[in-house]
């Protein structure tokens, strides 16, 4: 083996190395993650599905949970819809106490994302938009959150932020992401509705390509210069044709 099939062979399997890279990090292409005995993800389930994904899609869950209160407020408890696309983390002490009431009523609502603003500058919804209400049981007046609430969001293609409704906006909230678990982590003063949204694939999608065919052309060019270079004749021990006429 030739120094420049060596060669050849380390760039085609760095072009790939980076294809990869590049498509596992960038989001570009929807994967299942690769855990050892760990299942991929359940498909999601679109209050309104894409076309392509009606046929299968089945409708996302609901939740009603209830917190506990105590006189310095709520106890911690998770609510989280059946299908574990949506969960709300209410730590001690989220929902401040009131008079005559001793629990509060937390509901979780997935709703068509369509309808409601587009999301800021280039983003685009990945998943369905969930609407999170508190209310206290007796009265029943709307909860204000005396602590950061956090909210676990689960995207279904491709995500990076997580948006809350500010009337007719979207604000960005700090988000932290398990792309593992295809799961978005905000902290909100609020409630309200909630959304995931990420930059469109089709916009980076043309890199992880554009590598991976490097990869490939890399590959081809060094296999057919090493099959080229293994027939020819070598130089040494060959025999020297002489021509007619000559002595």
């Amino acid at each position: 083996m030739t120094l420049r099939r060596i060669l050849w062979g380390v760039a085609a399997c760095a072009v790939y190395l980076c294809a990869a890279i590049i498509t596992a990090h960038s989001g570009v292409l929807p994967q299942p993650p690769l855990y050892d005995g760990l299942a991929p993800p359940a498909p999601y389930r679109y209050v309104s599905p894409p076309p392509d994904l009606a046929d299968e899609n089945e409708p996302p869950a609901r939740a009603v949970g209830t917190l506990e209160l105590a006189e310095d407020g709520s106890r911690a408890r998770t609510v989280a819809t059946a299908d574990g696309q949506m969960l709300v983390v209410f730590p001690d002490g989220a929902v401040p106490p009131r008079d005559g009431e001793d629990s509060v009523e937390v509901r979780i609502t997935p709703g068509d994302p369509s309808p409601l603003p587009p999301p800021p500058d280039s983003l685009r919804f990945s998943g369905n938009a969930y609407r999170v209400e508190a209310r206290y049981v007796k009265s029943r007046a709307v909860v204000a959150a005396a602590l950061p609430v956090t909210m676990v969001l689960r995207y279904a293609t491709h995500a990076s932020i997580v948006l809350r409704l500010d009337e007719r906006a979207w604000r960005r909230l700090e988000t932290e992401s398990a792309q593992a678990s295809f799961q978005l982590f905000a902290e909100s003063t609020e409630l309200g509705t909630f959304a995931a949204a990420g930059v469109p694939e089709r916009s980076r999608a043309w890199i992880a390509y554009a590598a991976a065919a490097a990869g490939v052309v890399a590959g081809a060019v060094g296999y057919v210069s090493g099959r080229r270079r293994s027939r020819r004749p070598k130089g040494r021990g060959s025999v020297r044709r002489r021509r007619p006429g000559r002595t």
